[in-house]
């Protein structure tokens, strides 16, 4: 069996990218929306960076970065497929979003999530996000990446 690989969003993905995060959102039990969803199009155009996880072909997970804005960045569609869970793929796909947002000169990482999902809660704690406030379900990080 092939190894998951780490790589440059193209064209080539945005079905299996759109499929994914549809899928992620049905499992959590999240709807489409149009207006938070649109960058399900063309994700380049909402985003600074975007990667996908591949494996034997199909998108099986993702990750993207917004443009900085005052060496913030945002973490956004931190996605993996259920059987992709737990085997260390979201670990490698924050390190690629940190060391990039590090290149790029930020000094602060933020993102959103659901307390719906547990597992990511628990992923981006370990890895250093710090909850900076919480409304309703949704959970607001932050990790500080001045030090290397």
């Amino acid at each position: 069996m092939s190894e998951p690989t780490v790589t440059v969003y193209t064209e080539q993905d945005r079905r299996g990218f759109a499929e994914l995060v549809n899928d992620v959102h049905a499992e959590f039990g999240f709807g489409f929306d149009p207006e938070l969803d649109a960058d399900l199009e063309d994700p380049t155009a909402y985003y600074g960076h975007v990667w996908v996880v591949r494996l034997g072909g199909a998108v099986v997970g993702s990750v993207a970065l917004t443009p900085p804005d005052n060496r913030v960045t945002t973490l956004k569609r931190m996605y993996l497929r259920p059987e992709q869970r737990g085997c260390g793929l979201g670990r490698r796909l924050l390190a690629v979003a940190v060391a990039t947002a590090r290149r790029d000169g930020c000094t602060l990482i933020r993102l959103d999530t659901s307390d719906r999902q547990p597992d990511a809660i628990r992923l981006y704690e370990a890895a250093g996000f710090q909850l900076h406030h919480a409304s309703g379900a949704t959970r607001y990080y932050t990790l500080n990446i001045t030090e290397p």
